[in-house]
């Protein structure tokens, strides 16, 4: 209900009497200006005007000055109260005191909270406070009470109040508004002569809105100014040449170039800031990494603290310990031990990851533009402040010139009393008091023909000095006589006689001068803008001069993202692979040299059923390609296999694939980058053999593609990559081997239709006769130049490039009971041919002893094989194998061997070998791998250790066959020579004759 002001209802709201509430006994004690409302509206209405509150008043700062109202109002009591940066420091509690009691109506907590952040030179780029005390630090301590600490304005502090003028007597650059209670006048905002809200960033969480932005460097901001200036249309990418990202006070290095071009732009950004570090140490000696500088807002002791867990908890291997040296001398210096032998870059990356050490920064920047939230971007931001100077200086100007004008015009009043002195006198002295006097000297008009060149005049003939409120018509320069206004006068009443003298009228001549050269500058601000503009500009180039230094923050590249690859040290490894699909790796370097015949290392734990099928030599960061049996190919990370130690046996590999039911994988070949001028060759235990571009395999869906087809009954027996002139060696399980080039020639092609689905009793190819006949097996001595082998002639039919779903050529003529168990692909003066037997016996061949065919021949024989465990020995694996390499033997009980090649003997064709592991009963040799010279110069690189020394078996821990009266590991004659006897025989002299028959 409202009311009338006769405590009854008006008319419209009168009701009849069957409507109306009852009166009760006390109803005339209810108030009847109470107005129903719908709450719903009533919290809305209450929440705008509290939103608004908290945005305009207390947590966004203001485009033009950057400060929000408690930083405004603490640097304006500071200035009001002469603690600029020429005076003594003051008591912290003195300026909060005054804060408080004047301008900010809230806490003294806010105040000092606020004057502590803009001392502290890890919180603003360039401190607006100059502090003496404890004001904290970057480990996250508090300030000391504010009756502890004494204040005063830092000289940049000074450029943002300077225009304000003389405390006694403002200049009105900006508008002045009543404090809280109406007693004092404050600024709304700081007449700023630097872009603050970029050089010091702000960050505040409003209602609804928060704003984050970030610090940068003062002469970079101030280049970009002067260049919008310059040209007002500028792009972002024109301003960012000049401001190429922002300038932490803690430094760091930046990444995200992207990241910042889109907060330039929009106003919305997302950079990463990392800490900048170095590594002391010498490579295989003990190393350390050290943190010199830090994220901005990253508290140092949290960092240390989380480096400590992460070291304790052993989330990052690798990492001993962690000090924190920072002090007087060093802002940061945080040092963190590394285990000797470990790679710096991978633990640096972990820590990159698993801590503050790198964070990422989102970039808001929201302000008040003209009394509203709007996020802005670099330009807007440059544009509104350059017109908050315009507007500055332009109000500056006019109170300047509205002086000089007031000023000049006393003494142009006195100047021509000056030269009217007698005249003056007798009026003075006739005159009955000084109102007389006035009158008479105002009365009439004063000869100033000796100062007509002197009184400034415009163009048009008015006078330049002549104030705007002065009035009266009358005064002035009328016709050839001068006529004094009511302040000339009385100033002139006022002078002291001394000012009579000759010299006073030189000092009042000087003075009148230099005023009309101040009026005249003033006139051409106000009336030219170019030479305002030149103005603001020549103001900003003096701040940049006496204020500006260099970057602290570094900026690169794009984003660093961090995956798991950068956090595996790239080393070569070993992946074992059980016949029931459990497989891990282990580095290499678990595993150290034994000689030839040791009984080796186990490599894996397989259950009572299960046998060790393979293993593979690997970098840590190779993709491999899985291939199953049903011809199917699966994509993989090493390091996404479990990485388990030589007790585990590791994880079914089912569980990293999505594999059918009844699929398996059987073979793994390593690759580190897929190039279109490279091919994947397969080859099956039935000798079909089938070549694709490797391109067609580099973006493998993890649920994995076709790679093959087999006929009924046939696997995979091995794959490799080729370059397409390669000489590719297959072998059998019965120890022959068919050598031959893959290049395909152009004319070939032309006559094969269909090598698509060229099936293997559809081409016949090869030699049919006696591949061993007329073989020239000869002595080392002897060797032959091969070099043609890799020269194929260009109408080669070697094997044509299919797709994905071909099932291939035949490769060899396989004999019964045989499959193929081995492909190699030779490379030119790589080596010579490695062949290893499951009985453990191999041997070193020259590929000369092979004589070059075609595909789809029976080939030759590769190795004599001799009974085992009372079988017939088979082929396991065939290597090209440098005399600095190293092998790796596996028994299908999990036993592993690491030795030299240039332990091995180098035999002829038809010799059995010597012994390469010792082998138990119930057990045999099932896998050989080679690991390159030059991968074990580089693990030994990447870990900053000298490359390993050969070591004896006793000394690693692994034991060779040595026992008592044994000569360790059939080094000298014995067992193992034995052995090769017949080898030495059969190099005596040439071979001639059915090798089969020989054997």
């Amino acid at each position: 209900m409202s009311d009338n002001g006769n405590n009854n209802p008006p008319e419209d709201e009168k009701t009849s009497e069957e409507g109306q509430q009852p009166r009760t006994e006390d109803s005339h004690l209810q108030p009847l200006n109470i107005r129903p409302v719908r709450i719903t509206e009533q919290l809305k209405t209450a929440f705008i005007n509290y939103a608004m509150s908290v945005i305009v008043d207390r947590a966004l700062p203001d485009v033009r000055d950057g400060l929000k109202p408690v930083h405004r109002r603490c640097l304006f009591s500071m200035y009001m109260n002469g603690y600029d940066s020429t005076g003594k420091t003051v008591k912290s509690a003195k300026v909060v005191g005054d804060v408080i009691g004047k301008y900010h109506p809230h806490g003294d907590t806010s105040a000092y909270d606020t004057l502590v952040r803009m001392a502290q030179n890890f919180s603003l780029r360039y401190p607006l406070v100059i502090g003496q005390g404890n004001f904290g630090n970057l480990d996250g301590d508090r300030a000391a009470a504010m009756r502890y600490t004494e204040i005063k304005m830092a000289r940049i502090a000074n450029e943002m109040v300077v225009d304000l003028g003389p405390r006694n007597d403002f200049k009105e650059t900006v508008d002045q508004v009543p404090n809280y209670d109406g007693s004092e006048m404050m600024p709304s905002v700081m007449p700023n002569r630097f872009p603050n809200l970029l050089v010091n960033g702000s960050s505040g969480i409003a209602v609804g809105m928060a704003t984050n932005i970030p610090s940068h460097n003062l002469r970079e901001i101030i280049d970009a100014s002067i260049a919008l200036l310059d040209d007002p249309n500028i792009t972002i990418d024109g301003l960012m040449k000049f401001v190429p990202g922002p300038d932490f006070p803690t430094g760091g290095i930046i990444y995200g170039v992207s990241g910042v071009r889109e907060a330039y732009e929009t106003g919305r950004g997302s950079i990463i800031i990392r800490s900048r570090t170095h590594i002391e140490g010498k490579p295989g000696e003990k190393q350390c990494i050290v943190i010199d500088e830090i994220p901005y807002n990253v508290n140092k002791k949290e960092l240390v603290t989380r480096i400590n867990a992460c070291i304790r908890e052993k989330t990052i291997e690798g990492l001993t310990e962690v000090n924190d040296y920072s002090g007087r001398n060093h802002d940061v210096r945080v040092v963190i031990g590394i285990r000797k032998g470990e790679a710096p870059e991978i633990l640096l990356n972990q820590l990159f990851k698993r801590t503050n050490m790198q964070i990422s920064y989102g970039i808001n920047m929201l302000a008040l533009n003209d009394g509203h939230p709007e996020v802005m971007n670099l330009k807007q931001i440059l544009e509104a402040f350059i017109k908050h100077r315009r507007e500055v200086i332009t109000r500056r100007t006019v109170h300047d010139l509205k002086r000089s004008r007031a000023q000049a015009h006393i003494l142009e009043g006195m100047l021509v009393v000056l030269s009217n002195i007698d005249e003056v006198i007798r009026i003075i002295r006739e005159s009955a008091n000084k109102n007389d006097a006035k009158i008479a000297l105002m009365s009439r008009g004063w000869d100033f023909s000796l100062l007509t060149e002197l009184i400034a005049r415009a163009a048009d003939g008015s006078e330049i000095c002549r104030p705007e409120d002065l009035e009266d018509p009358a005064c002035g320069i009328h016709g050839n006589l001068y006529h004094l206004s009511d302040r000339q006068t009385e100033s002139i009443l006022n002078m002291p006689l001394h000012r009579l003298t000759g010299m006073e009228y030189n000092e009042v001549q000087d003075g009148y001068k230099d005023l009309v050269a101040k009026v005249r500058s003033f006139l051409e601000i106000l009336e030219n803008d170019s030479v305002l503009v030149d103005v603001i500009r020549k103001e900003l180039r003096e701040i940049r001069d006496t204020y500006g230094d260099d970057r602290r923050s570094e900026i690169q590249g794009e984003r660093p993202e961090i995956t798991m690859e950068d956090l595996i040290v790239p080393e070569t490894a070993v992946i074992t692979m059980s016949r029931t699909g459990y497989v891990k790796y282990q580095p290499l370097a678990e595993y150290r040299e034994q000689k030839r015949g040791g009984r080796g290392k186990r490599a894996a734990k397989v259950k009572d059923e299960d046998v060790i099928d393979n293993i593979y030599i690997v970098n840590t960061h190779d993709t491999i390609l899985c291939f199953s049996s049903i011809g199917k190919v699966y994509p993989l990370k090493v390091y996404e296999l479990p990485s388990s130690s030589s007790q585990s046996k590791g994880l079914p590999i089912v569980n990293l694939l999505p594999l059918e039911e009844n699929e398996r994988i059987i073979s793994i070949l390593p690759v580190d980058k897929f190039d279109e001028d490279r091919y994947l060759m397969l080859i099956t235990k039935r000798g079909l053999i089938k070549k694709t571009s490797l391109a067609l395999f580099k973006n493998l869906r993890k649920t994995g593609i076709l790679a093959i087809k087999f006929m009924e009954g046939d696997t995979l027996a091995g794959s490799a990559i080729t370059a397409g002139k390669d000489v590719i060696g297959v072998f059998a399980s019965n120890g022959y081997a068919a050598v031959f080039n893959e290049y395909y020639g152009a004319a070939a092609a032309d006559g094969d239709e269909d090598a698509e689905d060229d099936l293997p009793d559809a081409e016949e190819t090869g030699d049919n006769d006696d591949a061993d006949e007329g073989d020239d097996d000869a002595s080392a001595a002897q060797e032959k130049d091969i070099s043609s082998y890799w020269n194929p002639a260009p109408d080669a039919k070697g094997i044509r490039p299919s797709g994905r779903a071909s099932r291939g050529v035949r490769a060899i003529k396989l004999a019964p009971g045989a499959e193929v168990v081995s492909m190699v692909v030779f490379k030119q003066d790589a080596g010579m041919v490695l062949t290893v037997s499951s009985s453990g016996l191999g041997k070193l061949t020259p590929l000369s002893r092979y004589r070059l065919c075609n595909r789809n021949c029976k080939g030759v024989m590769s190795i004599k094989l001799t009974q085992h465990n009372g079988k017939q020995a088979q082929v396991v694996g065939v290597l090209q194998a440098q005399m600095n390499d190293q092998i790796v033997l596996i028994t299908s009980d999990g036993i592993l061997i690491r030795t030299k090649v240039e332990q091995i003997r180098v035999c002829g064709r038809f010799s059995q070998g010597v012994k390469l592991i010792n082998i138990g009963e119930n057990s045999e040799l099932i896998a050989v791998e080679k690991v390159l010279g030059e991968d074990l110069e580089n693990d030994a690189e990447i870990r900053g250790l000298n490359a390993p020394e050969s070591e004896a078996g006793a000394a690693s821990g692994e034991v060779p066959e040595n026992s008592a009266g044994e000569n360790p590991a059939g080094e000298t004659a014995g067992e193992n020579d034995a052995e090769a006897a017949p080898s030495d025989a059969a190099e005596a002299q040439p071979e001639t004759g059915d090798p089969a028959a020989q054997e």
